[in-house]
């Protein structure tokens, strides 16, 4: 009775998340495939080529969507770099030129 009465718990490590959960049919996945139905597969899309625009280099962009403080998300026609823009509008096609180039935008 006194070792019930004294019985210690067990402290989560960190109290305030939720407990990991584990799944314990991990290893069961089976993948079936045939190659009577297997069909051929459409080629996949190309990565866009890297691109890293210089100072003061003036880009063509189109305009996808608004982000903070209403400045244009535009992308570079082609390779997908993403440059924001005051005064752009979605939907709008514009040269602009880049003023601040950082990692991974520029504006």
């Amino acid at each position: 009775m006194a070792a019930q009465a004294l019985s210690l718990r067990r402290i989560p490590w960190l109290p305030w998340q939720p407990p990991v959960r584990r799944l314990r049919h991990f290893g069961r996945v089976r993948c079936f495939s045939t190659s009577a139905s297997a069909a051929p597969s459409p080629p996949l899309p190309s990565s866009p080529t890297p691109f890293f625009p210089k100072k003061n280099q003036t880009l063509e962009l189109v305009c996808e969507s608004l982000a903070f403080q209403g400045k244009g998300v535009c992308r570079v026609e082609g390779t997908g770099f993403v440059v924001l823009c005051d005064r752009a509008l979605p939907g709008e096609r514009f040269v602009g030129r880049v003023s601040r180039k950082k990692g991974s935008h520029a504006e």
